[in-house]
């Protein structure tokens, strides 16, 4: 609690230190988490930051990937942690990194991996040797997903990033970006008039209130209140 405060009084608000492109870039480098599509949106509206999945969009394509890490990939997160940690990870990626950021330590981004190992190459690549040149996520847009589909490229096997299903009848090409629904737009437009909301599945507790406020995934995992 006392580093806390004293975290607090240097730098009295998060978004003094929100700094959108280093979290985004850092999760591109381990591999990318689709989970981090719904949580940095809604800290990041909280702080009254802007960020969108098309950000994400946009920086998977700069910073390679730099870990192989399960489920996807082929370490373990102490391994990581055994070859230098996120610090190695932000020290590979300083030419990419906005350094000057202040963290809620009250430190640069900086201060915080200079003095970090190069790390194991093994477990952490150099960036002119990555595992990927693309970050770990790729966001699709298509008639099968209009407001966008985040998609984790990373644990993609190479032979399923373009794919054309029967069963489930629709169309992806992550190199493309693109998903599609293999229908005609007559049809289109009558399974969207036919389609209703499910029913909430929870009645009470905190999942309740969070089903029923929380935005849609493209948004992140934002909370807003009904509109009477």
């Amino acid at each position: 609690m006392i580093e806390l405060n004293k975290a607090l009084n240097v730098c009295p608000t998060v978004r003094f230190s929100m700094r959108r492109e280093n979290a985004i870039r850092l999760d591109m480098a381990l591999g990318g988490s689709t989970n981090t599509t719904l949580h940095i949106p809604a800290i990041a509206h909280a702080a009254e930051v802007d960020i969108t999945i098309a950000d994400f969009d946009r920086l998977s394509r700069e910073p390679p990937q730099l870990c192989s890490l399960r489920p996807g990939g082929e370490q373990m997160m102490e391994d990581l942690e055994f070859a230098g940690g996120v610090p190695s990870v932000l020290k590979n990626l300083a030419t990419l990194l906005k350094k000057e950021c202040l963290t809620v330590a009250g430190r640069t981004l900086e201060d915080v991996f200079q003095s970090a190992p190069t790390g194991d190459t093994n477990v952490i690549r150099p960036l002119d040797n990555p595992i990927s040149r693309e970050g770990g996520i790729a966001v699709l847009e298509g008639t099968l997903a209009l407001d966008g589909a985040v998609v984790k490229q990373g644990a993609v096997a190479p032979s399923m990033l373009q794919f054309t299903g029967t069963a489930r009848v629709f169309d992806a090409d992550l190199p493309v970006r693109k998903i599609d629904l293999l229908v005609d737009e007559s049809e289109m437009k009558k399974r969207q008039a036919d389609w209703k909301r499910p029913k909430c599945k929870f009645r009470r507790g905190w999942l309740a209130r969070y089903e029923r406020l929380v935005t849609s995934a493209a948004q992140g995992a934002v909370l807003e209140p009904p509109e009477y």
